[in-house]
């Protein structure tokens, strides 16, 4: 067991083409001699656009290098603000773009309908019983997707834009003391 942390977001996105990712979520690869897991606890998506819309939420092979503005990362109001709050960050943006492993099942696929309000939630147990992670992603059957390295992503495989979608996501970060 190790110290925990939880955070929320809400993003609202727009349209994006194609196989784009909507979102990712990025733990910070190392603080100090402690590595930095993340865990999701809850992600919510709303259609906010009347436009039919496939996601799927999986791991990304490579983190892309974001363009916009990272969320997350927060300084605290201790040490003269010096302290990071939160450590993982949330990308809506990037040049060039995550990339994903060819076949990736992933955790989770939905269709939304084109109707303006739809929504779908999900849910995962607390991670605290996950076993001591690996450079990849663990996800024991019992327990919710944790990941290390480049995240995990929100991903459009509709077959053409998506639709613009509100997502509220929860999640964990913990360390691994001695990890590195």
């Amino acid at each position: 067991m190790s110290a925990s942390t939880t955070y929320e977001i809400s993003l609202a996105l727009g349209s994006v083409a194609d196989t784009a990712p909507l979102l990712q979520l990025l733990p910070a690869q190392a603080f100090g001699a402690r590595a930095q897991q993340i865990a999701i606890l809850r992600l919510e998506v709303f259609m906010t656009s009347a436009v039919a819309t496939r996601l799927h939420l999986l791991s990304a092979a490579t983190a892309g290098t974001s363009i916009g503005p990272l969320f997350g990362s927060f300084a605290s109001k201790q040490n003269g603000g010096a302290d990071p709050v939160s450590f993982a960050r949330v990308a809506s943006a990037w040049a060039p773009a995550p990339t994903f492993t060819a076949g990736d099942a992933g955790y989770r696929a939905m269709i939304l309908p084109g109707v303006i309000g739809a929504s779908v939630v999900w849910e995962w147990p607390d991670p605290d019983a996950l076993a001591p992670p690996t450079l990849e992603r663990t996800a024991p059957p019992a327990g919710p997707p944790a990941f290390f390295g480049p995240g995990v992503c929100l991903r459009n495989i509709t077959g053409g834009p998506s639709g613009s979608v509100l997502v509220n996501i929860r999640w964990k970060e913990f360390f691994v003391p001695g990890f590195f």
